[in-house]
This record gives C-alpha cells, structure tokens and sequence, in this order.
C-alpha cells in the first residue's frame, strides 16, 4: 500500500505542478507556495483534484493510525478507488475529463499516470510465468505433464481489469 501511496502522491504533484502552470498562463503567477496552497483549497480552478487528495488522506490516515488494521480488504477497496480515479475519459465530466486533458497537456502527468498504472496492474491479476523449455532428454509424457500441472485450477489468474 505504501507503494502505491508513494506513486499516487507523484501523480497528485505532478497534477498540480500541471495545472499551476496553465493557471499562471492565464491569471498570472503564483508568487508563493501559500498562496498555491489557497488556490488548491480555494480556487474552483483546482477543485476537480479534491478526489484525489480525499484519497490520498484516507491511505494516509490507514498507513499512520494504529488504530486501523491494513487488512487485504481494505488494501484492495483504495486499490479499486485508485483504479477508478486513474481512468481518464474524454467524454466524463469532472475529474475523468479534467483528468484526460491534463495528461494530453503535461508529459510529467503522462509519466506519473503510466507508474501508476503499470503499479496497479502487477496489483490485478497474476501473469503466469513462462515455462523454461523442457531438455531435449525428456520424454514427451514429463511435458505433458507439465503442461497440467501448470495450468491446473489453483494456478488460474484473474483477468486484468
């Protein structure tokens, strides 16, 4: 989850450092990081990155407080929240497409979202090993055999979402 956390975090500041940049080219310069601050609190310019910051507090407040237990449930309910964030749309409203445009806009956030992503897909589904080719010496019964017991039931992935 702290992975995850970290990765996330990089997106968010990525974001902002994209949207201060198309902000200042229109309104003027930011002339301190206050005052950046009371943009992103303030400014219904920055709003549609509140989703992202009410997640970040929530994995925040699970990471640091004793009082929660990090339990596989709750680490796959955020991971399916940061899923659902991370999936811009040029046709969505709010986030999703505010999203999409910042991604088309500024490399750093095109980066920042392919970490993620590529993060959260190790975390989705199970990519079966390949099996070393077996030595000529072997007979064609220990293959097949392989073969079964390599994609036997237990073994099974889910799909990538």
């Amino acid at each position: 989850m702290l992975e995850a956390h970290q990765k996330l975090l990089s997106l968010y500041s990525a974001l902002i450092v994209a949207e201060q940049r198309t902000y200042e080219r229109i309104h003027g310069q930011v002339h301190s990081t206050d005052e950046l601050i009371q943009l992103l609190l303030n400014d219904p310019w920055f709003t549609w990155l509140r989703p992202l910051l009410d997640l970040l507090l929530r994995i925040d407040q699970l990471l640091d407080d004793d009082a929660f237990d990090i339990t596989s449930m709750n680490v796959e309910h955020l991971l399916t929240e940061v899923r659902a964030l991370t999936r811009p749309s040029f046709e969505g409203d709010g986030f999703e497409r505010a999203y999409y445009e910042a991604l088309h806009r500024a490399p750093e956030v095109l980066l920042a979202h392919f970490h993620i992503t590529a993060y959260l897909a190790g975390k989705s589904c199970v990519i079966p090993s390949i099996a070393t080719p077996p030595s000529l010496n072997r007979s064609s019964s220990s293959l097949r055999n392989r073969r079964r017991s390599r994609y036997s039931p237990d073994k099974r992935h889910r799909p990538c979402a």
